[in-house]
């Protein structure tokens, strides 16, 4: 499908990340953030540097890849990865976070080669910095740096491993903060506009539904819920046609 105005999710049998003939684990998945994130982030606050070699402005490759274990709550293969930790569909969360500019929580440090998580940051000013990745457990009190104390206690905050773009098992991701989203929001007005702005149909994907009257099949809410309400809508129809 069009990557300019669709958003495709690939699902493949992804393979093993290794490093210098050492086997690192499963990827379960992967996304580009748009190689303009810096121009439509340039207005805010804050937002993350990502380095120009982790960008690509291919749009066969703009989109989310999955891990086929990682994807869905009732997934029948999900135990094959030999992990219960990301059973619930939250890999699809983060990748689209990637997608929409987002960094990893803990700023890409590599403790490996002697990275310090609380000095590289991940550009959003209210996730507290963490020394590195969450590591599947959801420890609500772990604290691996000092001095996040813009909370409204005003105390040292633990690393927030309940964010999406933390490695937590799927169980504990729960959040995404204001300063995310904005950045999000960002990239999907200024980088990826089509997304939002243009009018989608089944017909860009080799569908003949031009000979059928067009339908109203279905009205739901932003979140995919049968609505009869007449709020924040969007309205399906047959031909693959949405409005919103």
């Amino acid at each position: 499908w069009d990557t300019d105005r669709y958003l495709n999710i690939w699902i493949c049998n992804i393979g093993n990340l290794e490093f210098g003939g050492f086997e690192l684990g499963q990827v379960f998945g992967y996304a580009y953030p748009p190689v303009n994130v810096d121009e439509a982030i340039a207005n805010l606050e804050s937002g993350p540097d990502w380095p120009t070699e982790m960008l690509t402005n291919d749009e066969s490759v703009q989109g989310v890849v999955l891990h086929y274990t990682a994807v869905g709550r009732n997934n029948p293969v999900a135990n094959e990865d030999g992990m219960t930790e990301n059973n619930q569909g939250r890999a699809a969360t983060h990748e689209i976070g990637h997608y929409l500019g987002l960094r990893h929580i803990w700023g890409d440090a590599v403790a490996f080669f002697g990275d310090d998580g609380c000095d590289v940051d991940d550009g959003i000013e209210d996730t507290p910095n963490a020394a590195d990745q969450a590591g599947y457990i959801c420890d609500l009190t772990k604290n691996t740096c000092d001095g996040d104390n813009f909370g409204a206690s005003g105390e040292d905050l633990p690393d927030m491993v309940e964010n999406y773009m933390d490695y937590s098992p799927d169980a504990c991701l729960n959040i995404f903060t204001n300063g995310q989203i904005n950045v999000m929001r960002n990239i999907l007005e200024i980088s990826r506009p089509n997304l939002i702005n243009a009018s989608t149909t089944l017909n860009n994907h080799q569908s003949s539904l031009t000979d059928q009257k067009r339908e109203l099949i279905k009205t739901v809410d932003f979140l995919g819920r049968n609505s009869t309400t007449n709020n924040l809508i969007i309205k399906l129809y047959n031909d693959g046609s949405v409005e919103k």
